[in-house]
């Protein structure tokens, strides 16, 4: 129905440009005609014509045909060099063209052959956690310190042990160091990473106390002062802050901002944030270290400033392992005197530890974005049940069903959405997550919801970005949308409407790329298939037609060179009274022969 509606909508559509296109034609051509018109009159069975005047702006009479024939031919060039695309068929272009056409078309598809092989080689040669630099003879220096780290803690720790650092790096610990971690991607319980933030955003003592209460033994940090890493933890902090903040109130974001409301970890910095856990796990004898490496004391080449407070002494916490060039530092845990040789007697009879915060569970049937699952998986029961139920009654009997059954849902339903608006106006968001109105409204998550708004993932992309993904298939795209209007059916209305919400959730989230992707590459397909078929088709006309121009152009360069020793005057025959008589007239110059 709505194909065929859309196919109804979009000939009215073309039928209404001609109409516009064949009036604005016939004002065109009249423009320049003469104030007079010419008129024929009949008398005595003789042709007298004489000129009359006319009306102003009036046609000739004898010009109308004429008129309204090339008013539709040069209609029809329009309509068709505009909108060729929404019918069967169009015009051919020219054959050099169609040519050109087509081997641009051949480049565009290599470059992006090219482009698909070398940003695959760089995803599968560059992994996240080896970084790699340019030197400047053009070599590559490579900065293993993640591997090296996580390979430490596989190595030189008990595999029972337990390992806190920021959630983003959970993934990489629980796979590579075999370690179980506090909290990583999948969290979908925020008061565990609250909780990993409060204790980074605390002192010293109250962090240890924390992280004693979960059995954490290792704490590792991110750091990039040394070197010059930008994604650092320190850079993350705070995130950190406002996550934690939004579970435990005593965190405040602005006791943490120093001199003039600023982020800061120089002699400006704020003294909570000199005290807290994570400048003191990240600048733990950075001083002396950069006074040997960069012969400045303390200098953090991320931020470009001296730190704030040079001497970090640690007495909770223990440095173990730092990377090769400081980008992975891991502490560990100092325990409480009297818990070392329990602790010990538990691994030996192979118990695990067990960690004490309380894990808040919840019901994934009261989220707003599963809600149009669970509808479309009971209308499928549904239907199957009526029909299995249909089969077995009688038609009166199932008719009796039917509206005892109608009004018995009628009273569930009313019952049912009374308590969803009961639960919706109870809600600060009325029922609705964070995931599902950041994807509403890109704004939401930067406004309330923290631990969102703090992945890079969750950002919206730069235009730029789509260009380096999906390099000239962004651009043909349009062009599929407009290819598949010409014969739309449910695959490519199907193919239509998946391009353009994709379109839409992409420019929320750059991480959704990936469901634009198939669709971009769909649509840029049908384009290619659509370019491709009316460039062959034309260099095809336009060769059959050069083909007939040549075969033209021989014959008449043949019949001229036949003609070229011809004399200049003919012979003419005249029959009279029975008898033959042949003479020679002038003729034309460069006429044939009149016998030929």
């Amino acid at each position: 129905t709505l194909t065929g509606s859309l196919k109804t909508g979009l000939q009215s559509f073309k039928d209404a440009i001609n109409g516009i296109s064949r009036t604005v034609s016939g004002r065109f051509l009249d423009s320049g005609a003469d104030d007079d018109s010419t008129a024929a009159a009949t008398s005595d069975g003789g042709v007298l014509s004489s000129k009359t005047p006319s009306k102003k702006g009036g046609r000739r009479s004898g010009r109308a045909p004429a008129t309204d024939e090339t008013s539709s031919k040069g209609v029809s060039t329009f309509a068709s060099s505009l909108f060729g695309w929404i019918s069967s068929e169009s015009q051919p272009l020219p054959a050099p063209v169609a040519a050109l056409g087509l081997l641009f078309m051949l480049g565009l598809m290599m470059l992006y052959t090219m482009h698909c092989v070398g940003v695959s080689a760089d995803m599968y040669s560059a992994p996240s956690i080896v970084l790699q630099s340019h030197r400047s003879d053009g070599s590559f220096y490579v900065f293993d310190d993640f591997r090296e780290a996580y390979a430490w803690l596989r190595h030189n720790t008990h595999p029972d042990t337990k390992v806190a650092s920021w959630w983003d790096y959970g993934y990489q610990t629980t796979a590579m160091a075999n370690r179980t971690v506090i909290v990583d991607n999948n969290t979908w319980n925020t008061s565990h990473i609250a909780t990993v933030g409060r204790a980074m955003s605390s002192p010293e003592y109250k962090a240890w106390k924390i992280y004693r209460s979960l059995d954490v033994e290792y704490v590792f940090v991110v750091f990039g002062g040394m070197i010059g890493y930008s994604s650092d933890d320190i850079n993350k902090f705070l995130w950190m802050v406002r996550i934690g903040g939004g579970v435990y109130p005593e965190i405040k974001e602005k006791d943490y901002l120093g001199e003039g409301g600023a982020y800061r970890i120089d002699s400006g910095g704020s003294p909570t944030m000199l005290k807290s856990l994570m400048y003191k796990l990240s600048y733990h004898d950075f001083a002396p270290a950069t006074q040997k490496s960069l012969g400045m004391y303390g200098f953090d080449r991320v931020r470009q400033t001296q730190i704030g407070k040079t001497e970090v002494p640690l007495k909770y916490f223990e440095e173990v392992f730092t990377s090769e060039h400081w980008m992975m530092r891991i502490y560990r845990v100092r325990d409480q005197p009297n818990r070392d040789a329990g602790k010990a007697s538990l691994r030996d009879s192979g118990g695990k530890t067990k960690a004490s915060i309380p894990v808040v569970g919840f019901n994934a049937v009261l989220m707003s974005e599963h809600f149009g699952a669970f509808f479309t998986c009971a209308t499928m029961h549904a239907v199957l049940l009526v029909r299995w139920t249909k089969g077995l009654l009688p038609p009166r009997q199932f008719e009796f069903a039917t509206r005892l059954v109608l009004l018995a849902g009628a009273c569930a339903l009313a019952g049912v959405v009374l308590m969803v608006l009961g639960y919706v106006l109870q809600s600060p968001t009325f029922g609705w997550t964070g995931r599902s109105l950041t994807l509403l409204d890109p704004t939401y998550a930067s406004r309330f919801v923290p631990i969102i708004a703090s992945v890079s993932e969750h950002q919206p992309p730069s235009w730029p970005s789509y260009i380096t993904d999906l390099h000239f298939a962004a651009l043909l795209a349009p062009a599929g949308i407009m290819s598949s209007f010409r014969k739309l059916d449910n695959g490519t209305l199907f193919l239509i409407l998946y391009g353009i919400t994709a379109v839409y959730f992409s420019g929320v989230m750059v991480r959704l790329m990936l469901v634009l992707a198939p669709a971009v590459c769909c649509l840029a397909g049908v384009a290619i298939s659509d370019i491709l078929s009316t460039l062959t088709g034309s260099l095809k006309t336009g060769l059959q037609s050069f083909k007939d121009a040549i075969n033209g152009i021989s014959r008449t360069v043949s019949g001229r060179f036949l003609d070229s020793g011809a004399d200049d005057d003919s012979t003419a025959a005249a029959t009279s009274d029975g008898g033959v008589l042949s003479s020679k007239t002038p003729s034309k110059k460069g006429g044939r022969r009149s016998g030929r």
